[in-house]
């Protein structure tokens, strides 16, 4: 499955900063290096050049944790005196963020601040996501269909997602 090409146009290779084309199955940076795409969703990692501790983090999050992260930060922040959407909220807020603008979320985990950024960058904007472990990564379009925003191609893998 590959990309969509306004996906594309908005992702750059991590080491040299060009600009990435879809060429079938693998997306391609003007000086050849290559990255694979699985299930529509880009892996921008170099997997050969991971450290142990990123490996480590990889695994650390499944799809059964992640479905639970939500749950257990909102608890904290209850047990800590804050409520964590307000927070979130507030974050977002500092980021000057106009409608139309394009966002990408590094470390996007399970969503939560995607209702937030959507509603600065409106309806003509677009949200992307970037998380290291898989089961996060694939659970942005799934987060942003869950929080009411339209849904977007990308499922499972390590790298980037269209949310909206």
């Amino acid at each position: 499955m590959s990309i969509p090409q306004e996906m594309s146009d908005a992702l750059r290779c991590p080491s040299t900063q060009e600009r990435l084309r879809a060429e079938g199955d693998r997306l391609v940076a003007e000086r050849g290096r290559t990255y694979r795409v699985v299930d529509g969703v880009p892996w921008l990692l170099d997997e050969e050049s991971l450290s142990a501790l990123d490996r480590a983090f990889q695994r650390q999050y499944t799809e059964k944790d992640a479905r639970s992260y939500d749950r257990q930060v909102r608890l904290l922040g209850l047990l800590f005196g804050c409520w964590e959407p307000r927070e979130r909220r507030k974050m977002v807020h500092l980021l000057d963020l106009r409608p139309g603008m394009h966002v990408l979320e590094v470390s996007v985990g399970t969503g939560a601040n995607l209702p937030f950024l959507a509603r600065k960058v409106g309806p003509e904007g677009r949200l992307y996501g970037l998380d290291l472990s898989t089961g996060n990564a694939g659970r942005g379009p799934e987060a942003g269909g869950r929080r009411g925003l339209s849904g977007a191609p990308g499922a499972g893998g390590r790298g980037a997602s269209t949310v909206r």
